[in-house]
């Protein structure tokens, strides 16, 4: 199993950048939303392919933190294992090409819930 988001990158001035393996939603978050999300996600970020491991997709933002503190700039990396996320879901892959094949209600729902 993968470990939990860690930083990759600190340097002065720069952007943090935290990693996050997708498995690990499984441990963070409820089962049964996880089982239901993850497809989206890849079928709306993996180039609709429920392929191998893929590079790290990574989102900048900014983080505004409720104390006030001055907002971060930081990186989320985004990687996954299908062979991993597969451990917990057989059906990982027939979802996503359904997904993608647009066979589905939700085929103009992906990216909301993906996200």
């Amino acid at each position: 199993m993968a470990d939990t988001p860690r930083n990759v990158r600190t340097e002065p001035g720069d952007r943090r950048r935290v990693t996050y393996a997708l498995e690990t939603l499984y441990e963070h978050q409820d089962f049964d939303w996880v089982i239901d999300t993850i497809p989206h996600v890849l079928a709306w970020i993996a180039s609709g392919t429920a392929g191998d491991q893929r590079p790290g997709l990574v989102f900048r933002l900014t983080v505004a933190l409720p104390s006030g503190a001055t907002p971060e700039q930081m990186e989320i990396a985004l990687i996954w294992s299908v062979d991993a996320l597969e451990q917990r879901d057989v059906a990982l892959r027939a979802k996503v090409e359904r997904l993608c094949s647009h066979r589905t209600v939700d085929r103009e729902r992906i990216p909301e819930n993906a996200a």
